[in-house]
Parts: structure tokens; sequence; C-alpha cells
């Protein structure tokens, strides 16, 4: 598991219930930003799947803002334990174990 915390979080969603609700399952400690607070609308979503809409959203609002990105959460857990490898989203990669 990773040791760093986080401590500032970009919602990436124009919805604004959506927004409140995931606001609201976060602790209060966490600042929260939301796409309308940097002028950004959501980029076209033209992946197959959700994980691939959602790699395409985190990458453009990564790059747009220049905060760090953390997108599919489960699925890259799934993957971390799978592989047993740490996830490369803070720039470690360690090779597959066999």
């Amino acid at each position: 598991m990773f040791n760093k915390k986080i401590k500032k979080l970009l919602i990436g969603t124009n919805n604004i219930g959506k927004l409140k609700e995931i606001r609201d399952l976060l602790p209060k400690k966490i600042k929260t930003y939301s796409t309308s607070e940097f002028n950004l609308k959501s980029p076209r979503e033209n992946g197959k799947t959700f994980k691939e809409n959602s790699l395409i959203k985190s990458s453009y609002f990564s790059k747009k803002t220049k905060l760090k990105r953390k997108s599919n959460k489960t699925e890259k857990r799934k993957q971390r334990f799978k592989n047993k490898r740490i996830d490369s989203d803070f720039g470690t990669k360690q090779s597959k174990k066999h």
C-alpha cells in the first residue's frame, strides 16, 4: 500500500450532484477541487470501456491541472495484487514476480 496520503484531489466531473456526493464521502481534511474551478470541460470519452474512459479523463485533467492522476482505483488494486507489484501512478514500478 502507499504511505503517501492524499492531500488534494480533483474530482473529475462536471455533474454537480455527483461532485457533492463524492465530497460527502471523503474525509474533510482532503482539499477537493472541481473541474469548474479550473474552467475545464470534460474531454471526449471515446474509449470502448468504462476503464478506458476513466483513463482518458484522468490523463486529461492531470495534464491540464498539473495534479497527479489516480483513476479506476479498484481495477489497479486488483492488478497490483495479481502481479504483486506496486502500481505505477507515482512513478515507481517493480517487475512482475513469478
